[in-house]
């Protein structure tokens, strides 16, 4: 019987950032199929609804099983890492910042547009936009400093 490998603290704190961004990305995937459903009919609308449903469940299948491995050694008292020495955290932070940067962005061109160019989209399908925006910006920006960076090494 193989044993499985063990990582170190370093190793599956990365592994929960490389996972959550990839939650985040299957988010930002269902929050934009929610923005769809704001402008199609009803069966269309029912339709994307479970396309949704599978979406947010990949999210949470991404994230949960390391997020437990990582809560059940921290609460043993096993885990014993600075995440802010981790170079996929950095990189983690940063695409934070740029996420938020491009939600403030859309935040300020959403209200003048939707209000004059597009009066009959409800706000709702405005909130589905900034969040898909946000949440994607965030987790391609993520992949894509950490594929850039190992490409230079």
């Amino acid at each position: 019987m193989t044993q499985k490998p063990t990582l170190s603290m370093a190793q599956l704190a990365d592994q929960i950032l490389q996972r959550s961004a990839l939650g985040v990305f299957l988010m930002a995937i269902a929050f934009a199929i929610g923005a769809g459903m704001q402008v199609v009919g009803d069966d269309t609308a029912a339709f994307l609804d479970k396309i949704q449903l599978v979406f947010v469940a990949a999210a949470v299948i991404a994230i949960l099983p390391t997020f437990y491995r990582y809560v059940r050694l921290r609460t043993k008292g096993e885990c014993e890492f600075d995440e802010t020495e981790s170079y996929v955290g950095n990189v983690f932070n940063k695409a934070g910042v740029r996420a938020f940067g491009a939600s403030f962005m859309m935040l300020a061109i959403a209200g003048p547009i939707g209000r004059k160019r597009l009066p009959d989209l409800s706000p709702e399908f405005f909130d589905y936009v900034i969040l898909a925006v946000s949440l994607a910006v965030f987790s391609i920006t993520f992949f894509a400093s950490i594929e850039r960076d190992e490409e230079e090494d």
